[in-house]
C-alpha cells in the first residue's frame, strides 16, 4: 500500500550503515493536519538520498509504504513493530523562502 503526507521536517538523522547492503536514515516529521502527529519516518539505501537537500522547517510530500512486523523477545514476549519507509519526496516550501522546484524520486 502506497500513503502520501504533508510534513514539516523536524530532523534529519544521518544515514546509518546497518549491514555491508543496509543504509538506514531516520526523520522525524510533524503531520501538516488538524491534529498534528509526531512521526518517525525511515529511508533506506539509496532513498537515504530523498532527504539530503531537505533542512528542518521544510515543508514536504512524503510518498511511504508501511511495514509492520512481529516479533518475540528473549522473555517470550510479543512486540509489534510498524515502519513508515518513504520512497519519495516532494519539496512544497522551504524554510528559507527560496523558490521550489524539485522533486526527488529515487526507485528502490
Amino acid at each position: 500500500m502506497n500513503f502520501n503526507l504533508s510534513v514539516t521536517i523536524n530532523s534529519i538523522g544521518s544515514t546509518e550503515q546497518i549491514t555491508d547492503n543496509l543504509n538506514k536514515r531516520e526523520v522525524w516529521v510533524t503531520t501538516n493536519e488538524q491534529y498534528p502527529q509526531e512521526l518517525c519516518v525511515e529511508a533506506y539505501n539509496a532513498n537515504c538520498e530523498l532527504f539530503n537537500d531537505v533542512r528542518q522547517n521544510d515543508v514536504v510530500r512524503i510518498y511511504f509504504n508501511i511495514a509492520g512486523r512481529t516479533y518475540t523477545a528473549r522473555n517470550d514476549k510479543t512486540y509489534n513493530n510498524i515502519s513508515l519507509k518513504v520512497w519519495k519526496l516532494e519539496i512544497i516550501k522551504k524554510a528559507s523562502g527560496e523558490p521550489v522546484a524539485q522533486v526527488a524520486d529515487i526507485p528502490e
